[in-house]
């Protein structure tokens, strides 16, 4: 595995390369900007959560320069580290 920049870390699921501040789903493995964008795509009641597309959750899609998929949500500032939007 090769070293990664500092302050990053890898996706277990996905091994795409993320800052440390981005937030990684356990069921799907969709990675998020901020708690609250991860939070937004699950939906349900405790123990009958389920997890919902990016589009349903209305995220908007970025990617970083390691070519990376993070998910925002729409009304908060995009991250220094993104590259480009796109529609999720």
């Amino acid at each position: 595995m090769n070293k990664l920049p500092p302050h990053h870390h890898r996706n277990r699921y996905t091994g795409e390369i993320l800052p440390q501040s981005v937030e990684v789903c356990n069921v799907c493995h969709l990675n998020f900007t901020t708690t609250a964008a991860g939070d937004k795509h699950r939906s349900g009641k405790l123990g009958e959560r389920v997890c919902l597309t990016p589009k349903e959750a209305k995220l908007v899609k970025l990617i970083n320069k390691y070519g990376s998929v993070i998910y925002k949500t729409r009304n908060s500032p995009d991250p220094r580290w993104a590259i480009k939007i796109l529609p999720a």
